[in-house]
């Protein structure tokens, strides 16, 4: 079980989201999301706050069942979009973000992030 919660404190009042993953057949529905949404990034359409929040949610999830170095996880998510790939509002929504996430209640994690789309460098490749 996967259960996620993100608010982003950076506006008056802060927005809460939330994902529980109970079973295999939610992740895949997770997963699914996240390769739609990719897509749509790669397609250099705008994405939105939901589906900005989901991108993140997915990269931090994949990569801790990776069991790369969460340090490195929280390190690269400032690359992982720019504010030209978001729809204008998003990145003054998640200015500062908070990431509580809890899996299979084995790796419990909390982190916050200031300014996740402070950079031009990311991850994914623009075409």
């Amino acid at each position: 079980m996967i259960t996620i919660t993100i608010r982003c404190v950076g506006i008056n009042p802060p927005t809460q989201k939330q994902f529980f993953l109970r079973d295999n057949i939610d992740e895949v529905i997770f997963y699914n999301t996240y390769k739609v949404i990719k897509a749509k990034v790669d397609r250099r359409l705008r994405i939105n706050l939901d589906e900005s929040v989901w991108l993140y949610c997915a990269h931090i999830i994949k990569y801790i069942r990776l069991g790369e170095n969460t340090n490195k996880i929280i390190e690269r998510l400032p690359k992982l979009l720019t504010k030209d790939m978001v729809m204008i509002g998003v990145p003054e929504i998640m200015n500062k973000t908070n990431f509580e996430i809890s899996i299979d209640h084995n790796c419990e994690l909390f982190f916050e992030i200031e300014k996740l789309f402070e950079t031009n460098n990311h991850l994914f490749e623009m075409r």
